[in-house]
């Protein structure tokens, strides 16, 4: 088996190939409504454009990024992704919905619900 690694910003760069895995860390903080809930040391040390969305395009955001991905997965892939706890579940029925994959979700290792899984 031979296994290459690429990394780009979203999917842009790999627009016309497939792939059999996908695996993302997405930005997935409503910028206004969960930046509350973001530990202190988590916002004086991240890049920001790498964890918030802004709250009134973050629908949109997903919607257009679990199409691109529906459309990279070769027949069997899959798509793993990291996503906030409170906002998961709605992932889920966008990615349902806009993909007509299956959808499950699945708890880190503290028992939240944070990684969405797409086959």
């Amino acid at each position: 088996s031979k296994i290459t690694f690429e990394q780009g910003d979203r999917l842009g760069p790999f627009k016309g190939h497939k792939f059999h895995c996908i695996f993302s860390n997405p930005p997935y903080i409503k910028k206004k409504q969960d930046r509350p809930l973001v530990h202190t040391q988590v916002l004086k040390n991240e890049p920001h454009e790498a964890l918030f969305l802004e709250d009134d395009i973050y629908d949109d955001w997903f919607i257009s990024f679990f199409k691109d991905v529906d459309e990279m997965l070769l027949p069997g892939g899959a798509f793993f992704m990291e996503g906030h706890e409170c906002h998961l579940d709605h992932l889920k029925v966008l990615a349902e919905v806009q993909t007509g994959r299956k959808v499950e979700l699945f708890p880190d290792l503290t028992g939240r619900l944070r990684v969405l899984i797409m086959s």
